[in-house]
């Protein structure tokens, strides 16, 4: 989920419960999810080596095809576990 309409989204279930004194806190929180994502796939996919390539081409697939992990990983992914996605 893209983090501008996951925050929108949460700022609107905030002021609805009248609780926007948590806005921030949990804005922060996303962000730095994100951004801490990021530097780990990015890490991951720029290294170089025989681990790094046996992990991408055939133990990632191979985690794919298991259910729990597809899903979390789909989840992670699309945004839904940020703080701000959680209810």
């Amino acid at each position: 989920m893209n983090l501008g309409m996951a925050d929108a989204a949460t700022l609107a279930r905030l002021l609805a419960r009248g609780h926007q004194d948590q806005y921030t806190k949990l804005g922060h929180a996303a962000g730095q999810a994100v951004l801490n994502q990021t530097r780990g796939n990015t890490r991951v996919m720029t290294r170089r080596g025989v681990l790094t390539n046996l992990m991408i081409r055939h133990l990632a697939p191979l985690a794919m095809s298991i259910g729990p992990i597809r899903r979390r990983a789909l989840k992670s992914l699309a945004g839904l576990d940020l703080p701000v996605t959680r209810r």
